[in-house]
């Protein structure tokens, strides 16, 4: 059911559509620049708009602005300092959504 939602909501965020999010419209398209525009600032990583709106589709309360889904995605890519070396064992997540992306310079 999520694969359908992020299917919707990527269609959508590619015409420039809205959406609701918790009752309220949102614009995707603007709400996905903000998400990428914030974790660019604090944590010099920009998120796939696919990404962000797969975390959107799962309706998880937690996650329901843009700024909510940034600290997530941060903290989700932040590395792992295990024995003096970044090690990663699986791939970072946001409500089960894994994080396509990179980080800047």
């Amino acid at each position: 059911m999520n694969i359908i939602r992020a299917a919707i909501l990527s269609t959508t965020l590619a015409m420039g559509g809205c959406a609701t999010m918790g009752g309220t419209p949102v614009d995707l398209t603007s709400f996905v620049a903000q998400v990428q525009a914030t974790t660019s600032a604090v944590c010099s990583f920009l998120p796939t708009a696919e990404t962000v709106a797969s975390i959107i589709a799962t309706g998880n309360p937690i996650v329901t602005t843009a700024g909510a889904v940034a600290s997530a995605i941060c903290a989700a890519v932040a590395p792992a300092k295990v024995a003096g070396k970044l090690k990663r064992a699986t791939a970072p997540t946001v409500a089960g959504v894994a994080i396509h992306g990179k980080f800047l310079n």
